[in-house]
């Protein structure tokens, strides 16, 4: 008979690297936990050697059992503390993959939704892991809670918001939200509108991100040389097809001069944009629309979306590159903590 094949559902260890790679396991141990920082006692061609052999070895490092070995978790909770958009989605899936290039076992939890007791519980279920790191938003997740999380031996506590959060022990990576509202209205205005208007969301959540891109509108108007002629009215807006449609027929059915929307971001700009094709009302003709957060969907939306990108993939990354930083004792940069500046992406709605 042949050689003895390898049970298919045994776990590839560092010694079977080592067999194929042909050094010895210490060798495959300092290479496989680098995590970017490269160990000066191995060389570049044992390097290639080691993960030339992994790769083809589907090596999966046993992150458990180094955390039991080593007394520290590796896990990094991700804790979703409202509603979940598309934006978050992508963010969330960007510091997973990034974590796990780290070498880090992130997770997600979800407490949107759960009365404040319930979600206390779910907090306290966390804290008990002991993960290395928790990465959240700063909505529900209160002082208090960051000071339990410490306590029971969490080491970062990473927030990712629309503000700083004066918070001891915590980093934030603020997403801009000044940027998009300037970016809107002075595309708006290119385009020839001099009637604008923005949709507030009816949500207590969003209260400082309207703001933001409301003062933010207001600046691009008052550089504008016709700025005497512009108007700026706010709609409130609820999350729903029907409310888009009673806006449509309460405010804009009757209007006599092109109108420049500025929808907060893509999801009620997809809304008002079908509410507004529903009656007949021609985009960009009589009405433009720009949304925010280049959705994939912004391009099979008809007409297309014009769009500001806040670039998700890349907050979620950054999210995960500042964990590393962090967990190696080392100080931020400036260009890591400030994130990608916002960008219009024009499209058939303008």
């Amino acid at each position: 008979m042949g050689a003895k094949k390898r049970r298919t559902d045994a776990r590839v260890t560092i010694s079977d690297v080592a067999q194929k790679a042909g050094v010895s396991r210490t060798a495959v141990s300092l290479v496989l936990n680098e995590h970017g920082e490269r160990n000066k006692y191995v060389s570049e061609e044992t390097r290639a050697k080691v993960w030339q052999a992994a790769r083809e070895l589907h090596y999966q490092p046993n992150l458990l059992a180094k955390a039991l070995r080593t007394g520290r978790s590796l896990e990094v909770a991700g804790i979703t503390d409202v509603s979940l958009t598309l934006l978050g989605l992508e963010v969330m899936a960007a510091f997973q993959q990034t974590a796990l290039q780290y070498g880090y076992m992130p997770t997600a939890y979800y407490s949107q939704g759960l009365p404040p007791e319930k979600r206390q519980e779910l907090y306290q279920r966390i804290f008990a892991r002991r993960p290395l790191a928790i990465m959240t938003t700063p909505f529900h997740f209160t002082e208090e809670d960051v000071k339990l999380a410490c306590a029971n031996g969490v080491e970062h506590i990473l927030f990712y918001s629309f503000a700083p959060v004066p918070i001891e022990g915590v980093h934030s990576l603020v997403i801009p939200t000044r940027e998009p509202g300037y970016l809107a209205a002075r595309h708006l205005l290119s385009r020839g509108y001099r009637h604008l208007v923005l949709v507030q969301p009816d949500d207590p959540l969003q209260a400082y991100p309207f703001q933001e891109r409301l003062e933010g509108m207001r600046a691009a108007i008052a550089e504008h040389p016709d700025a005497t002629q512009i108007s700026l009215d706010i709609f409130s807006l609820k999350l729903s097809a029907q409310a888009a449609s009673m806006l449509v027929e309460a405010h804009l059915l009757q209007r006599d001069q092109p109108l420049g929307i500025y929808a907060f971001n893509d999801e009620y700009a997809f809304y008002l944009s079908g509410a507004l094709t529903q009656h007949g009302v021609p985009i960009p003709k009589k009405v433009g629309i720009v949304g925010t957060d280049n959705l994939p969907f912004c391009e099979g939306t008809w007409p297309s979306l014009t769009s500001i990108s806040l670039d998700g993939a890349r907050i979620g990354q950054r999210c995960a590159e500042l964990l590393h930083v962090l967990h190696q004792g080392l100080s931020p940069s400036e260009d890591l903590v400030r994130l990608p500046t916002p960008y219009l992406v024009q499209r058939g709605s303008t």
